[in-house]
C-alpha cells in the first residue's frame, strides 16, 4: 500500500499528516506530479528529504534516482504554489527540509551551504513562496 493512500485516510479523520517526501526513486516530472496529487487530497505538510543511497532493489539491480535534493526539491514545491494560488488554492504547501552539511561514509548528493542559500534564502522552513 502506498503511504500516500494511508496518509488520505488519517487526514480524512481531520488529523494533520506530514509527508515524507524523498527523492531518491522519482524524476523531476514523478515529484512535480506527486506533489501536485498530494495537494488535490489536501496534504500540503512536506518534510522534503534528499533519501538514502541504496543500490538494493529486484535482483540488487535498482538504482537511485536523485534528479533533486531536498533543497532543489523544496524550491520546486515553492513554485507549485505559484500555480496552486492561480488556481484559487489559498492553501501553499508547507515545507520544510534538513540540512545536513557532509556524510563522509556515504555518497553527498546535498549542495552547500551556499547553493542552499541561493536557492531558498529565508533558511529550512518555508511556506509561500513570496517570503510572507
Amino acid at each position: 500500500m502506498s503511504p500516500d493512500v494511508l496518509g488520505s485516510e488519517i487526514f480524512a479523520y481531520g488529523l494533520d499528516v506530514i509527508v515524507h517526501f524523498t527523492c531518491r526513486d522519482l524524476n523531476r516530472v514523478g515529484m512535480e506530479s506527486r506533489a501536485l496529487q498530494l495537494a488535490r487530497m489536501g496534504m500540503k505538510n512536506i518534510l522534503a528529504l534528499t533519501g538514502d543511497y541504496s543500490g538494493k532493489g529486484f535482483g540488487g539491480q535498482g538504482k537511485p534516482v536523485f534528479d533533486f535534493d531536498s533543497v532543489i526539491l523544496t524550491a520546486m514545491l515553492q513554485q507549485l504554489n505559484h500555480r496552486l494560488y492561480a488556481a484559487g488554492d489559498p492553501d501553499g504547501f508547507f515545507t520544510a527540509a534538513p540540512f545536513l552539511r557532509s556524510r563522509p561514509h556515504k555518497p553527498n548528493p546535498m549542495p552547500s551551504t551556499k547553493s542552499w542559500t541561493k536557492n531558498n534564502g529565508r533558511g529550512i522552513f518555508s511556506r509561500h513562496p513570496a517570503g510572507i
